[in-house]
């Protein structure tokens, strides 16, 4: 990335601002992510060209800081702002395809959403435990208080021959958790 000025340039614009030389010399405005922002022309000395940084910032961020270091998801609006960041694999998957039917290519589209071609092709294939969810389901609707434990009991008595951290497994997966009962307080009385 090709810088837009030198440091020598950096130093003299410092130094005729320190001096009180017209400020037309210091860039009035900076483009940052399509947005014109201000740059203050308070800015910190550079570190070669020593003494004490300029006085006049206050100790605050500047408000081309601010402005550029706000985020949309903070402010709470996200009409015309940045979409929120896309982190699992199915949301990446949607927004390589989406890319895709917009015309780039698969390869573009990849690199933009940081997937590899083998996850984006990747079919989740049929575990097997199809019938056994079915079974836990039923079994928990018709005896609602029964656990994981109470259910896999039950279908040992069936002739199911299944492991009880399956169970466990298959039972989480459907939500199928017994809600615990709250204990009545009673005050304390006599005895």
């Amino acid at each position: 990335m090709k810088k837009r000025f030198t440091e020598e340039q950096i130093i003299g614009f410092l130094r005729e601002a320190e001096a009180g030389v017209a400020e037309r010399s210091v860039p009035a405005a900076r483009v940052l992510g399509g947005e014109l922002l201000p740059v203050e022309v308070e800015v910190r000395r550079h570190e070669r060209a020593g003494g004490e940084a300029v006085k006049g910032a206050g100790g605050r961020e500047c408000a081309a800081e601010e402005a550029a270091g706000r985020n949309a998801t903070e402010s709470g609006d996200h009409q015309g702002g940045v979409a929120p960041k896309v982190v699992t694999v199915p949301a990446k998957r949607e927004l390589v395809r989406y890319a895709q039917s917009r015309g780039l290519s698969e390869r573009r589209a990849l690199r933009l959403a940081r997937l590899s071609p083998s996850v984006l092709r990747y079919e989740r294939k049929d575990d097997g435990n199809g019938p056994l969810r079915a079974r836990i389901a039923a079994l928990a609707h018709h005896h609602r208080r029964h656990g994981y434990r109470m259910i896999h009991l039950r279908l040992t008595q069936e002739g199911w021959a299944v492991n009880l951290k399956r169970v466990r497994r298959l039972y989480r997966e459907q939500n199928l958790m017994v809600r615990r009962r709250k204990r009545k307080k009673v005050g304390p009385g006599e005895r």
